[in-house]
């Protein structure tokens, strides 16, 4: 996990909400380990949403390790540009945008454009606010506002 673990306020429904869905996307995982193996698509898509459910708490390090893995396993499963990566990718760049890592947000979003990514919430994200005025950052934007458009 690229820099310090911060506090990130969850999103959405209560805190005790979003963890009684961990131990259910836990159990989800602990199954599909189990059955499916632990390189299975499946069970990338398990970790991947437990990560998105720590992120939600706030836990930023244990969600980074948790949706990097998930990535590792689609990628071996998938290829590297595969359009599926694209969520994981973004998920990423924005963890490391509010952990200060700007670098690293910029390249994470540039790899999710690659796969074709595009999302119509991106450009408002507050979770990017560190990097908007980046002339880098606002042309990805750019870009991905020109992708929502045309997929209008």
């Amino acid at each position: 996990m690229p820099g310090a673990p911060i506090e990130h306020r969850p999103r959405s429904c209560s805190v005790t909400t979003r963890r009684r869905r961990r131990t259910v996307r836990q159990r989800s995982l602990s199954i599909r380990e189990k059955h499916l193996g632990p390189e299975h698509l499946e069970t990338a898509v398990a970790l991947e949403g437990l990560g998105y459910h720590e992120y939600a708490l706030g836990n930023l390090t244990a969600a980074y390790e948790l949706i990097e893995h998930s990535l590792e396993i689609q990628i071996r499963v998938l290829g590297d540009r595969a359009r599926r990566l694209g969520k994981a990718y973004y998920n990423l760049a924005c963890i490391n945008a509010l952990t200060g890592n700007r670098r690293a947000a910029l390249d994470g979003l540039q790899l999710a454009l690659d796969t074709g990514w595009s999302w119509y919430g991106a450009d408002a994200d507050s979770d990017l606010d560190s990097l908007r005025g980046d002339p880098e950052f606002e042309a990805m934007m750019e870009e991905v506002r020109r992708r929502v458009e045309a997929a209008r």
